[in-house]
């Protein structure tokens, strides 16, 4: 996928002055206050609506108020939740100011669609502006090496996550455990996971995951039962379910 630097242009038709929103038509009504049109994109990121994000990506173009920080921000995250990095990517670059909440749902969105050199990039150009990323953007970021089994980067991730703070954060060790054990280092995995002060769903799902991943199918079934004896056993969780039966056919 090529992506683009430069502003993208916008054609949008003089008549058109707003969309009817409900039936994704075009049509000439007044144009909606800034906070219709938060609503409006807060629902397109829930319910995962491109189609309609790109409507408003277009009337919110053609005022000339898709580079205003507060709508520039809410299309990258919008674009990102519906899977559509490029579009994301093309706001972002477009805006004359990036604003720090802007660059986490591009990042995560990189990672999502399979782009974790990308998102090491981005996260390259975040810290040269002396930005510090979010645990939830800590946790993407160690996804992203994982998914290219970028140990380096893993390793320096993780010490920065400790050196923050983060390092105890459920999100960011399940994440650690995940990178280590894609990356072969399962020893590495075992430590981050055992030094828990404390256990949840997320941290025992990932060591587990990392164990099957790997072929350490004796481990994994050791684990399993322990898992099984504690008081948040998640016997009817689908994981669970099928873990069960994959360890045990």
């Amino acid at each position: 996928m090529q992506f683009l630097h430069t502003n993208c242009s916008v054609f949008f038709h003089p008549d058109v002055q707003s969309i009817k929103w409900e039936r994704g038509e075009l049509e000439e009504t007044p144009l909606p206050s800034p906070e219709s049109f938060n609503i409006l994109l807060n629902d397109c990121q829930k319910k995962k609506t491109l189609f309609k994000t790109k409507q408003i990506h277009n009337h919110l173009a053609f005022f000339g108020l898709d580079s205003v920080t507060s709508f520039s921000v809410k299309l990258v995250t919008t674009f990102a939740s519906c899977g559509d990095i490029e579009d994301a990517f093309r706001v972002f670059n477009q805006s004359p100011f990036h604003h720090i909440f802007s660059w986490a749902p591009l990042i995560s969105g990189f990672v999502d669609c399979g782009y974790g050199k990308k998102a090491l990039e981005i996260y390259g150009s975040m810290k040269e502006r002396g930005l510090k990323p979010s645990p939830h953007t800590i946790a993407s970021l160690l996804r992203a090496c994982g998914d290219i089994y970028a140990i380096v980067k893993g390793i320096e991730i993780h010490i920065y996550a400790k050196k923050e703070g983060f390092g105890d954060n459920f999100f960011i060790v399940s994440a650690l455990i995940m990178m280590y054990g894609k990356c072969g280092h399962v020893v590495e995995a075992e430590d981050v996971f055992i030094r828990l002060a404390r256990y949840d769903l997320v941290s025992w799902n990932a060591m587990l995951s990392t164990y099957v991943e790997i072929g350490e199918v004796v481990k994994a079934l050791l684990l399993f039962e322990k898992i099984l004896k504690t008081q948040m056993s998640p016997m009817n969780e689908p994981w669970c379910v099928s873990y069960k039966q994959s360890l045990y056919t």
